[in-house]
């Protein structure tokens, strides 16, 4: 839940289950919420339409409140890639302003490059405080690790090189 023009949002993602190489797609969604946190207007699904970028649709997603205005980083499905002997997803975290997600034509950027071996960027939650913005995400290679990255401006990240032990 986030606060956009000073109403109550709810961005929430929705799963639907397919047969071939991916298994599924996902697709983010977006409503309003009433004063008493209810659903008041119909969820516009999918909030992001699918790309030849993100054929298997848009996931875990969270909002930042950046000087040009708020901003949606997300987990882009890209191919998936198959051979005899895995079946490995290509997750990648884009940024898009909100005020564009909806549009087939959005220039979404990848916001925290991947490293090495990974193949599955995902899960953004960002955090403001008044040095900047922190982005906690997840990165797979041979296992899924936690990682963070830091912005001064919401806008450009820079990956911290290690993982988050915990």
């Amino acid at each position: 839940v986030t606060t956009l023009a000073g109403t109550p949002t709810l961005l929430f993602v929705g799963w639907l289950r397919l047969s071939g190489p991916a298994p599924f797609r996902n697709d983010i969604a977006m409503t309003t919420l009433d004063a008493q946190w209810q659903i008041e207007s119909r969820p516009a699904i999918p909030l992001i339409p699918p790309t030849s970028l993100e054929p298997y649709g848009t996931g875990s997603c969270c909002v930042v409140a950046a000087p040009d205005g708020p901003r949606l980083l997300y987990t882009s499905f890209g191919p998936w890639h198959c051979t005899d002997e895995a079946t490995n997803p290509s997750y990648a975290i884009r940024d898009v302003p909100l005020a564009q997600a909806h549009l087939a034509t959005r220039q979404a950027k990848i916001t925290v490059p991947r490293h090495g071996g990974e193949y599955a960027m995902a899960h953004p939650s960002t955090f403001t405080s008044k040095s900047g913005f922190l982005c906690a995400f997840t990165a797979r290679g041979p296992a899924y690790r936690l990682f963070l990255a830091i912005s001064p401006d919401g806008l450009t990240w820079q990956r911290l090189p290690s993982a988050v032990s915990i």
